[in-house]
């Protein structure tokens, strides 16, 4: 249902994050930042927004009119921040899920659709 596009680190801390939504619909749902391989999965136990039930390093509200692009700027965690800035370059799982646009669709509509996009992706610090 998304694709994401393209991941740029800001100096501030920011990821900027282009996504397209690939379906006849907006793609709806939320937009997730993690460790992107084991090394720093421990790194970093606190969550980026208080009161989240996951240890996500960042996280956004994901609304991309159907089939089209959009770019979200994701803050890292203060942890994942001065991780980033230690080492340089830093392994994130960007993920888009379209969650909310997926449980709106009819169970026939859904057959091969795929509720969660993404993968690691290396963050080089600015």
């Amino acid at each position: 249902m998304t694709k994401i596009l393209g991941v740029i680190a800001l100096p501030d801390g920011t990821v900027a994050i282009t996504v397209e939504c690939l379906f006849r619909q907006p793609c709806l749902g939320a937009l997730l930042l993690n460790a992107g391989d084991n090394s720093t999965a421990s790194a970093c136990p606190k969550p980026a927004v208080a009161g989240s039930s996951f240890v996500w390093w960042g996280q956004s509200d994901l609304d991309v009119p159907a089939q089209t692009t959009r770019t979200f700027g994701v803050t890292l965690s203060r942890c994942a921040r001065r991780l980033l800035w230690h080492y340089g370059t830093l392994k994130v799982g960007v993920y888009a899920d379209s969650g909310l646009t997926m449980r709106a669709l009819p169970p026939a509509d859904q057959i091969g659709l795929v509720q969660m996009e993404g993968g690691p992706i290396t963050v080089s610090a600015p």
